[in-house]
């Protein structure tokens, strides 16, 4: 005799199907929008070009979507430091924290309750592809900025090949001059000269051309900031003026290349008949160096807008900048012991250079 099924078991299970039907449903749902929101992470990456700020900027749309209601990033740019805030900070939160060489991110993750089960898993997922893209963005930039210093390398080691050859050449002239005695001797010896001059000529002159910046103020002891400053302003055409002096105890080729930058950053980026104000303010423990331009309006707000960018390798606002002077001048100084800043004034732009104080410094002004 079979028994007849029980109307409430018949209801149970059915329940207990559109339960799993509607977890399945659910879960499905969220793996897609998850899905979606990883390969548009992607997209957006390449969209921006893999530039890790922008990409910081436009990727809270995707964050928010999975749990988040708000992050922060606290970062350290070649430097420049920032914080920056998106959607809503709360006490619930979750840190992730990415560096490297000259660079480091610190993100904060907010919630408004504790994320568990299935919404913690699908936001870590997508806070992990985030995190990911953002490490792959900064070792991009890394190595950028290492194979410019590797082919600057390269580029030193064929001046020092080239200078070998050169001193080479000239031993073996001495030789051939001290034992040139007869009047054949010396004929070949001419003709031997004639034709190879020319080739050596065109070296010396690669080698000087290459080597002018890097020679023109040689090593000393002390460097007088005010002369020195007047020898790097001169020759690039600029209205200036000189406020003070100082006695520094720096190699001059590093204090001078350093110095060139910041200037020549005036008149590759703010041309102008505007006077370039210069004041050197030493005290007891520091050296400042302060640069101050007139600019327009518009190019104040662009500067304030990406003051964090500004000592960024390779990134620029001009056509025909390579985006390397400032990164150059801060690397350089914070060798000596230094560093530079960027002042935002109205309408101004400004830098200011400081160098402990390591001899008694002079307030002479010219």
């Amino acid at each position: 005799m079979i028994s007849e099924l029980n109307p409430s078991w018949f209801l149970l299970l059915s329940l207990v199907g559109l339960v799993i039907l509607f977890v399945f449903g659910y879960l499905k749902n969220q793996s897609y929008q998850l899905s979606r929101n990883i390969a548009a992470l992607y997209q957006l990456n390449k969209t921006v070009k893999q530039d890790t700020l922008n990409f910081i900027d436009q990727a809270w749309h995707y964050l928010n979507a999975t749990g988040f209601v708000g992050y922060r990033v606290e970062l350290n740019w070649y430097g420049s430091k920032q914080t920056r805030d998106y959607g809503i900070l709360t006490e619930i939160f979750d840190t992730e924290t990415v560096s490297d060489d000259e660079i480091e991110l610190c993100f904060y993750f907010y919630s408004k309750t504790p994320l568990k089960g299935e919404k913690r898993y699908f936001s870590n997922l997508l806070k992990r592809a985030f995190i990911q893209l953002v490490e792959q963005n900064i070792q991009t930039k890394i190595n950028q900025v290492l194979s410019t210093q590797a082919g600057l390398q390269r580029t030193q080691v064929f001046q020092q090949h080239d200078l070998k050859n050169l001193i080479q050449f000239i031993a073996l002239l001495n030789t051939q001059v001290n034992t040139s005695q007869t009047p054949q001797q010396v004929e070949r010896l001419m003709h031997s000269l004639k034709l190879s001059l020319p080739s050596v000529k065109q070296r010396a002159e690669r080698l000087l051309q290459k080597s002018s910046m890097q020679t023109d103020i040689m090593p000393t002891n002390q460097a007088h900031l005010a002369n020195l400053l007047d020898t790097l302003v001169k020759p690039l055409f600029i209205p200036y003026q000189i406020h003070g002096d100082a006695t520094v105890a720096y190699s001059e080729n590093q204090l001078s290349e350093s110095l060139y930058n910041v200037i020549a950053n005036f008149r590759d980026h703010n041309p102008s008949q505007n006077t370039l104000i210069i004041e050197i303010k030493p005290d007891n423990e520091y050296v400042k160096i302060r640069f101050e331009q007139l600019t327009s309006p518009e190019k104040q707000a662009q500067l304030e807008q990406n003051a964090t960018r500004l000592f960024e390798p390779f990134w620029t606002n001009s056509e025909s900048g390579m985006g390397l002077g400032l990164y150059i001048a801060r690397k350089t100084l914070k060798q000596l012991g230094g560093d530079i800043a960027f002042i935002p004034q109205n309408q101004t732009i400004g830098f200011e250079v400081s160098l402990p104080n390591t001899t008694k410094s002079t307030t002479n002004a010219i």
